[in-house]
């Protein structure tokens, strides 16, 4: 038998780790609380865990939710562009590997995360957050590509290109390699 609140605590930990990593590395930075008596454009972002106990690594994972509705019956994947779609369609990509001699896969960590938001829209990123439940609960606005918005995997998807774009004077392979994919 197991101890629930020592497994909930650990896990609890496990998550406070991950969104300190986001306010170390900057990805999520403080903000101040809107004004209640001034209209401020903002969305705030709930966020959960997600426990995978089977998994060796990443047992925790913190989850954003863009498709919660707000009041006004709306979530933030509702108002926002989703973008065409730029990656491959999986099903095809291993029948095009099949004519090369060699293929290149990677995989970027934290590749969302690496990609920053436009300042006038990280208000639409925000989160509530606290280290323990006797501190106050600050306001955080997320800084980069946050996973589970609609838009997410196009944005990711037309950096690498527009990056491929911009060096492909200095490295014509390398932006043939990524844009081909």
């Amino acid at each position: 038998m197991f101890n629930v609140p020592s497994r909930l605590t650990h896990f609890k930990a496990k998550y406070d780790q991950v969104l300190n990593e986001y306010i170390q590395l900057k990805h999520m930075v403080p903000v101040p609380a809107p004004c209640t008596d001034s209209y401020s454009r903002h969305y705030y972002l709930p966020h959960h865990a997600v426990i995978k106990t089977e998994r060796s690594t990443t047992k925790v994972r913190v989850v954003f939710d863009s498709s919660s509705v707000t009041s006004n019956g709306q979530s933030l994947n509702d108002v926002l562009h989703t973008g065409p779609v730029l990656q491959s369609d999986f099903t095809t990509l291993p029948l095009k590997w099949r004519l090369f001699r060699y293929v290149f896969n990677a995989d970027i960590e934290k590749m969302y995360r690496q990609i920053l938001v436009h300042p006038d829209h990280t208000p639409f990123q925000r989160i509530l957050f606290r280290n323990h439940p006797c501190e106050t609960i600050h306001d955080f606005e997320l800084q980069t590509v946050t996973f589970a918005v609609n838009c997410a995997p196009y944005l990711v998807i037309r950096t690498l290109l527009q990056l491929a774009d911009d060096i492909q004077d200095m490295y014509p392979t390398a932006t043939n390699s990524v844009s081909s994919g």
